[in-house]
């Protein structure tokens, strides 16, 4: 299977909605399946693995400066997973 045959089909997934893109701040964009929930993720420091975090902790709005109008966030969560916290640096 050539490259161009992938991007087609994340394409087709894209605009089915059936994946979603995950941007993680110096990260390449990164798919996951739509769930239509909406939430937040948690990537260790150590294996670099990003994992999904349930729910939203509230409303940003009350953050955003007056007169601006916030259309979207993100969240992103860091520090060491389950796994490479039993073993320290």
């Amino acid at each position: 299977m050539g490259i161009a045959t992938v991007y087609r089909a994340l394409r087709t997934l894209l605009d089915e909605g059936r994946v979603v893109p995950v941007v993680l701040p110096g990260q390449h964009v990164r798919y996951e399946a739509a769930r239509g929930i909406h939430h937040h993720h948690f990537q260790c420091r150590h294996c670099r693995k990003v994992f999904e975090l349930n729910g939203c902790p509230g409303n940003f709005a009350s953050l955003v400066p007056l007169g601006f109008q916030m259309d979207d966030h993100e969240l992103v969560l860091y520090g060491h997973c389950d796994e490479c916290a039993q073993y320290p640096e």
